[in-house]
């Protein structure tokens, strides 16, 4: 389904982008993302690549975006917490099963 802006009373409500979402995620008291490799990988690999063309204006909003084949790419607040809690170790290993948009392994590669 596609988000609807229309639903808040107007057009011209604000449009996250891809410094923004960044912004969010790793700054302020509420900030998931604390590690500097994870905060690198999220400035340098931009989400908007891995979404599907339609719904391109919707790549940096917090939200799960539909890929196709009843599939969703997961909400960046949610990849960038379970990359943070994962933790991994530089030069170690990692298998990303089900990589759905491969948005979260081209993360995961930049930290390890």
């Amino acid at each position: 389904m596609k988000f609807d802006l229309d639903k808040f009373g107007t057009p011209n409500v604000f449009k996250w982008n891809h410094d923004h979402l960044i912004s969010v995620l790793t700054t302020g008291h509420n900030r998931i993302v604390k590690d500097t490799r994870l905060i690198r990988a999220l400035k340098l690999i931009k989400r908007g690549d891995f979404i599907p063309e339609e719904y391109a204006e919707e790549a940096y909003y917090d939200k799960e975006i539909e890929i196709g084949y009843k599939q969703h790419s997961i909400r960046p607040s949610l990849i960038a917490y379970m990359i943070e809690i994962l933790n991994p170790k530089s030069g170690g290993r990692v298998l990303d099963i089900g990589c759905g948009t491969g948005y979260s392994t081209a993360l995961l590669s930049i930290v390890v």
